[in-house]
């Protein structure tokens, strides 16, 4: 991301001389003036408020964290101090204003993406379904499994490809629950992502949790992919059932598998989808946007 315009701001992940200070028993706090803080953990959050100058330092607490925030006097007391929270989708918005928080100090920002960094191909003639993502439960890599082992049976000439990092699952343990051509490329470097996504005819989300910003759904979209997706975190309100994606509940391996067979038979609704998910990111997730919005929040008097 491009800070560059924000003068005087200092992340909190970069607080070596804070921490110098906090060891010492804030007998010697270093002396750190910045316009704003920009806390990205509750430690970072609780920093803040020993090192800023009440009067020139503004806090803003970003929030992208998929697990639930704990409603306890501490939370509650932090929060309502926040200049500013910027929330990574709605559903977070929205669990913090639980707190009692103003609901004009809260704004959701969507990640962005720089679209130039991903060009839109022709969709391929063959059936090359992509799952960018690491192997974890969380990630749903068991439900695509047992969805596409469904697909596999009317579309037996489908291919799956997989690239991302073993977490909880080593590949070599669960290829053979794969019954159809699958490819596991491993973890891909960034400048390859592009050409990966392109060389599919479209992705598949199936995550059972997480997903609160999901940058895969966004480079997806940027490439001119739609994708077949389950309804958590930030996938529930963004992607428009029917129109930018398609959208099952999360865990539902024969209800994905569904709509996968949905979106390889019909390919009118398949090409009207991916150019619709383009537009979505252009309008909605590109870095403009992104910077836009930032802007707008960091130069509120709210």
């Amino acid at each position: 991301t491009n800070f560059k315009r924000i003068n005087k701001t200092l992340p909190c992940s970069q607080k070596t001389e804070v921490l110098k200070g906090l060891r010492a028993g804030f007998r010697g706090t270093p002396q750190i003036n910045p316009e704003r803080i920009l806390a990205f953990t509750g430690s970072d959050l609780l920093t803040s408020f020993f090192i800023r100058k009440p009067d020139i330092c503004k806090i803003v607490r970003f929030r992208t964290e998929s697990y639930g925030i704990k409603k306890n006097l501490l939370n509650r007391f932090l929060y309502s101090k926040c200049d500013r929270i910027i929330t990574g989708n709605n559903k977070i918005k929205d669990e913090i204003l639980t707190l009692g928080v103003d609901s004009q100090k809260v704004q959701t920002v969507y990640l962005g993406v720089d679209t130039e960094k991903f060009k839109v191909s022709m969709l391929p003639a063959k059936v090359k379904i992509g799952f960018l993502g690491r192997l974890d439960r969380v990630k749903g890599i068991d439900v695509l499994c047992e969805a596409m082992n469904i697909v596999w049976r009317s579309f037996p000439a489908a291919e799956l490809y997989i690239a991302g990092d073993e977490v909880n699952y080593r590949w070599d343990n669960i290829r053979k629950d794969f019954k159809g051509y699958v490819k596991y490329m491993g973890r891909i470097s960034y400048d390859k992502v592009p050409g990966f996504l392109g060389d599919c005819l479209f992705g598949v989300i199936p995550s059972t949790g997480s997903e609160a910003t999901s940058r895969a759904l966004i480079e997806w979209w940027a490439s001119g992919r739609t994708v077949v997706a389950t309804s958590v975190g930030i996938l529930e309100e963004a992607v428009s059932d029917g129109q930018n994606g398609l959208l099952v509940m999360p865990s539902d391996s024969r209800a994905f598998a569904t709509a996968i067979i949905s979106l390889i038979e019909n390919r009118t609704l398949l090409e009207s989808m991916s150019q619709a998910a383009r537009k979505t990111v252009s309008s909605e997730f590109s870095i403009e946007s992104f910077e836009k919005k930032l802007d707008i929040c960091f130069n509120s008097n709210q």
